[in-house]
């Protein structure tokens, strides 16, 4: 490999290659240009030299343009690049270059940096970019191929691939998130350093013991293990009747002769490398001569719309010597990148965009293997499928391609009609198009004619879907059908898709009272009413205390005679409560323990109230308050002013009219005169105009509420909590497959993946959208504090008799004031004066 060096030129080496510059810019006026042509001796390129390129360069340019032959040798790398650098001295101003990738890799580099368009073909798998300018690459990158073979995987319904590959691990991995990111489980088996026959025996016997469902088996192989794989395959005596094959070469297959071992299989869809942008109309090209011929017409119109382009010469390093680079070769990389053939060839990286996959079917007939197109995909288009094209043959497993009639009716969003009535959809026909394609059966909806569900009357004759099941004119009914002991007599359940309960959806009831007096609403009124008794029983049990205590609550008075002391009033211990129950403390303390006992107490009591109002009135101020809320059935039933709702026909319809509770017999005697209601849209209706509330499924009430979450709101209690199955005639061959497809979808996670499509968490309504929960605190709620305070009044009264006695025992009951002025003095026997200091002996 040789060195690229940036040098400092002498001056007189300057002048040599100006004179050389204008000699090249005169010859490159008068001589024709050429496109370098370098190819891999592995690669056969007789065809395209003496058919291809003769034509193409005659034809499709509009003067003469010389084809230059280089033929690329592993270990005589430095070789070609020498060849390189001499005809880009000669006026070659492009290269097509078809070579493994590691050695396309390293021209891209050599040439590159002269500016040169280099348009690469590499014969095997090439996860390496181009990264400089002026490479382009013909075929599209390696995640073309995989997006084409999971449009293929996904178009199929399968749920699991088992992988057969000689990649890299890291594009693998890449290719199964691919996979994974669209719910398609896949595991891998590699094959690195060529085929293994134990390895690829050991992978189709895993396959074959696979029998509950189809098995897609993708072969990513070089040409040489495929056709191994193959010629195994005809040996063995394993059954692929029942399995699928994704046969996609890891490089470029000569031909399909060796690979008739796949015929065992059901179907095997072969994806060819990537076609080129404009396909010969030599159809025995090859995929790789089709593109060398592709890049040759792109490279000769991109020449084409720049010879008249001003011409300066650049001297550049290539090798161990200097040579002339046309700014021609400039121009024809950017024609390159905006070259259009129906769109743009190459995009801003040198990928090309316009590459295409064709989908072929590989069928061995007559002791012939032929092939049919059956598909094509694209960057631009993805997968396309021409009308009444088969994509995947049909399968003799599962049920054989029959068509079931299916009966249901309109429940969002389980199952619901397209606009204009052109197909249905919804959770549970998505669960049907997933069972549909593992049974391999096709279906037909159809609509119960009185759009119930099913219920019987008192003469034993049943209506809805049930009644078409049960009479066989459907083979299977779907919907948010509930599991009851009354339906399972005349059809039989599937397993449960889900567990279900009933809920309540009602109009927003705001609360109409003014705003003004909202924070009085944290206590009922009977809280108020007690609290006020309470300061007042307090503050007359607090003057009681003091009045029979020995020890006085007494204070200080002036008046023109003196000071004098005087027992604190009634009033006075009110004030001292109602002080402390507003926190605003006071002055004067109770010198008695029985009264300190008492309104030690109160202070409890009063944190306690306060707390308990604080934390309600937070509640009160920042959730909406909805004026008399119905939180469950219990509470709609007691009250008369809003009429329940339910859908005729439906489970719950039937089991309010059995009335079995005090609730239900309450809500069936209120249903009675609701007008009568068939679907989610008619009770919906009245609900927003009238004081209505429907009692339905409690997904169904979740999905209406997000239709509308500012004027509905829900109940917060689901009732009457059971499963959702579906329903087939008694004795019916299918009710076992279905159930057991039923729960491997619960345990592929597919059920919970559609339930969030269909109940998105990121359209729910807010929390606020339920029936408020908050209420005025009543008695009940705040008799702690009121029984701890009248607990402590009693121990201050036990108090105070044990205070009297032993006043009344020792005889030294005394008089202690408070006093607000200054100790008055009085005389002694010896007729000195001192202060009286009776007021602080206690």
């Amino acid at each position: 490999m040789f060195r690229w060096e940036q040098k400092t030129m002498s001056d007189a080496r300057l002048h040599s290659l100006g004179v050389v510059s204008l000699a090249y810019l005169m010859s490159s006026l008068t001589c024709a240009v050429n496109i370098g042509f370098i190819y891999h001796e592995s690669y056969n390129a007789s065809n395209v030299l003496t058919t291809t390129l003769p034509y193409v360069t005659a034809n499709d340019s509009s003067s003469p343009v010389g084809i230059v032959e280089i033929r690329l040798a592993d270990g005589k790398i430095g070789d070609a690049i020498l060849k390189v650098c001499e005809q880009v001295q000669n006026h070659t101003i492009g290269f097509v270059v078809v070579s493994p990738c590691h050695l396309l890799t390293i021209l891209e580099g050599a040439v590159g940096r002269l500016d040169v368009p280099v348009l690469g073909i590499h014969s095997d798998p090439c996860h390496h970019k181009a990264t400089i300018p002026s490479t382009f690459r013909v075929q599209p990158p390696a995640v073309y191929r995989y997006n084409a073979i999971t449009s293929l995987v996904l178009a199929g319904n399968f749920i699991q691939v088992t992988i057969l590959s000689d990649e890299s691990e890291t594009q693998v991995t890449h290719f199964r998130s691919l996979l994974s990111g669209a719910f398609v489980e896949s595991s891998v088996t590699y094959m690195h350093g060529g085929y293994n026959a134990p390895t690829a025996t050991a992978l189709l016997s895993r396959v074959t013991d696979n029998d509950e469902s189809t098995t897609c088996l993708l072969l990513m192989l070089g040409e040489a293990s495929l056709k191994a794989v193959s010629r195994l395959l005809n040996t063995t005596e394993y059954n692929f009747e029942d399995h699928i094959a994704i046969v996609v070469p890891s490089s470029a297959v000569s031909s399909t002769h060796g690979l008739e071992g796949f015929a065992k299989f059901r179907d095997v869809l072969y994806i060819p490398t990537a076609k080129p942008t404009s396909p010969s109309d030599a159809k025995s090209l090859n995929t790789t001569d089709a593109h060398v011929e592709d890049s040759f017409k792109a490279l000769i119109a991109a020449i084409s719309v720049n010879l008249a382009t001003t011409d300066n010469v650049t001297a550049r390093r290539c090798g161990d010597s200097y040579v002339n680079v046309s700014s021609v070769v400039h121009h024809v990389t950017n024609s390159l990148r905006k070259l259009e053939t129906n769109s743009t060839l190459f995009d801003n990286k040198g990928h090309n965009l316009m590459g295409h996959y064709n989908i072929e079917r590989l069928r061995y007939q007559n002791n012939t293997l032929t092939s049919e197109h059956v598909a094509r995909w694209s960057k631009m288009g993805g997968l396309d499928v021409p009308w009444g094209t088969q994509l995947f043959r049909e399968s003799t497993k599962g049920l054989g391609n029959i068509t079931l009639r299916v009966g249901t009716t309109v429940a969002a969003p389980f199952v619901m009609k397209l606009p204009n009535n052109t197909g249905w959809e919804g959770f549970c026909v998505d669960i049907l198009d997933e069972l549909a394609a593992r049974l391999n059966f096709r279906y037909e909806l159809i609509q119960s004619p009185d759009e119930f569900w099913g219920t019987v009357d008192e003469d034993g004759n049943w209506n809805g879907v049930v009644e078409m099941t049960r009479k066989r004119s459907v083979d299977l009914g779907i919907g948010p059908i509930s599991l009851t002991s009354e339906r399972e007599r005349v059809i039989d359940f599937t397993k449960p898709y889900m567990e279900e309960g009933a809920g309540i959806i009602l109009r927003r009831f705001e609360d109409k009272s003014s705003k003004i007096f909202r924070v009085f609403k944290p206590f009922s009124e009977s809280v108020w009413l007690a609290v006020a008794g309470a300061v007042l029983v307090v503050g007359f049990t607090l003057a009681l205390v003091n009045h029979l205590s020995p020890l006085k609550l007494q204070q200080t008075d002036e008046d023109g005679e003196g000071n004098r002391n005087t027992e604190i009033s009634t009033s006075d211990n009110i004030w001292i409560v109602y002080e402390s129950y507003m926190e605003q403390g006071c002055e004067i303390s109770p010198p008695n323990i029985s009264g300190r006992f008492i309104l030690g107490f109160w202070w409890v009591f009063t944190i306690l109230m306060v707390a308990s109002y604080k934390a309600n009135l937070v509640a009160f101020l920042t959730v909406n308050f909805v004026g008399k809320p119905i939180r469950n059935v219990d509470d709609l039933a007691e009250q008369t002013v809003i009429k329940p709702l339910v859908k005729q026909g439906s489970n719950l319809y039937q089991e309010l009219q059995k009335g079995e509770t005090e609730t239900f017999r309450k809500l069936w005697a209120m249903v009675k005169t609701a007008p009568p209601v068939k679907n989610n849209d008619e009770a919906l209706h009245l609900v927003l105009t009238g004081d209505y509330a429907l009692l339905t499924d409690q997904s169904q009430i979740e999905f209406l509420r997000m239709t509308d979450c500012e004027n509905l709101m829900s109940g917060e209690t689901p009732f009457n909590v059971g499963g959702l199955g579906f329903i087939v005639p008694e004795s019916s061959p299918l009710l076992e497959i279905l159930s057991f497809n039923l729960i491997q979808l619960q345990e592929a996670g597919l059920i919970g993946k559609w339930r969030r499509r269909w109940w998105s968490p990121s359209s729910m309504c807010p929390t606020s959208s339920q029936t408020s929960t908050v209420q005025s605190l009543e008695l009940e709620s705040t008799s702690g504090p009121f029984l701890v305070f009248a607990g402590s009044t009693t121990c201050a009264l036990l108090c105070l008799g044990v205070e009297c006695v032993y006043f009344r025992v020792m005889g030294r009951g005394k008089v202690c004031c408070k006093s607000r002025g200054p100790a008055r003095p009085r005389e002694t026997e010896d007729g000195s004066s001192r202060e009286d200091t009776t007021n602080e002996r206690f």
